[in-house]
């Protein structure tokens, strides 16, 4: 799918709205038009209220009459449960009374996960089951951004990174991680162009003399600049680890927008309460 004008620059959230229950309805119906779900439901090919069976189906299941194709949405809850009933039931039809129902299941996955990227949601169907994308208590502050970034370069990095954290695809991952940590190392200059230097400064301004608080965050800014270089992240030599483990790519990426968020927020780069 093309990414609309109007979803460009629309931050990922759990917010369900109405224009992705609406697509999704209309969805189900392109899939009940080219005879996905005639497989689990037999009466659907030549009878006269072929919509009969499923609506039954739906009742037993969801405990809901719905009348489907009635309206044009249903609410966002209704709308993920239909999402996980109609899984079990479409097949891919083939020829003539011939169906696969891996295919239809793969493809059904694909599209709805495809939708949930579109709508930019945070959630994905895996095997029949709706799950949440990442985690949610994390997320929260990487999603509502409640900190100022002083720098448009850094601002444009952030947000790439982001987007590209929240992709079902690993590639796109780390990249996010290369880019949040282009964003690390451009605010790590903040208070000299050499970094080392500057990281130094901007330790001692942070701790302000207070020597536990020292101790910890001496350990964080070290391991933020080593990972940096020993693994595949800015600098591509061969002697570098590679980015292969995706737990691994996600506690990198939590761990370096939590250093910008730190040094943003205590610098006071952070925004008024409205």
């Amino acid at each position: 799918m093309p990414e609309y004008y109007s979803r460009k620059d629309k931050a990922y959230s759990r917010n369900i709205g109405v224009d992705f229950c609406r697509a999704i309805v209309a969805y189900f119906g392109k899939l009940y038009e080219s005879e996905y779900f005639s497989a689990s439901f037999p009466s659907l090919v030549g009878v006269q209220n072929p919509l009969r069976d499923i609506n039954m189906a739906i009742k037993q299941e969801l405990g809901a009459d719905l009348n489907l194709f009635q309206r044009e949405y249903y609410t966002p809850p209704t709308t993920l449960d239909l999402i996980v009933f109609f899984y079990q039931f479409v097949s891919k039809p083939i020829n003539y009374d011939i169906y696969d129902e891996d295919a239809g299941k793969a493809e059904y996955t694909k599209i709805i996960n495809n939708m949930f990227d579109q709508f930019k949601l945070l959630f994905f169907l895996d095997n029949g089951l709706i799950k949440e994308l990442k985690s949610e208590i994390l997320d929260e502050a990487i999603l509502k951004l409640d900190f100022i970034i002083p720098d448009a370069e850094v601002e444009k990095l952030i947000r790439q990174a982001i987007e590209k954290f929240y992709s079902r695809d690993a590639d796109e991952r780390i990249i996010a991680v290369e880019k949040i940590v282009d964003a690390y190392e451009r605010i790590a200059t903040l208070e000299d162009k050499d970094k080392k230097k500057s990281l130094q400064k901007m330790y001692d301004k942070i701790i302000a003399g207070d020597s536990a608080k020292g101790k910890i965050l001496k350990d964080d800014f070290t391991l933020a600049w080593n990972s940096a270089h020993d693994f595949t992240i800015r600098h591509k030599g061969t002697d570098r680890a590679l980015l292969q483990d995706k737990d691994c790519v996600e506690y990198l990426f939590y761990t370096y927008f939590n250093i910008v968020r730190f040094i943003l927020v205590k610098y006071e780069y952070t925004k008024k309460s409205e």
